[in-house]
């Protein structure tokens, strides 16, 4: 039953960044040798609101070949270190 449960209701990153209040981006990219590649990105905190031009540093997660993003993402914000690294 519980299989069949999450096959209807899949839980996406954009559901679990959001669902903790974060804004979500997605972003489609073509590689040279013609792989589609989805990137993730969480521009800001809860906080911080709104964009600025303020420069900060950047973190790059990417996971291993049989994960996917939510695999830094499943723990919430109070412990993962790229979402918790917004909340300034």
């Amino acid at each position: 039953m519980l299989e069949k449960k999450l096959f209807l209701n899949p839980i996406s990153s954009q559901n679990l960044v959001e669902g903790f209040g974060y804004p979500f981006e997605s972003h489609e990219v073509v590689s040279q040798s013609g792989y589609i590649l989805s990137l993730h990105r969480i521009p800001n905190g809860i906080k911080r609101k709104q964009l600025n031009t303020t420069k900060r540093p950047v973190a790059l997660f990417q996971h291993g070949l049989v994960a996917a993003s939510d695999t830094w993402l499943f723990r919430g914000p109070d412990m993962d270190l790229h979402v918790n690294g917004q909340n300034e």
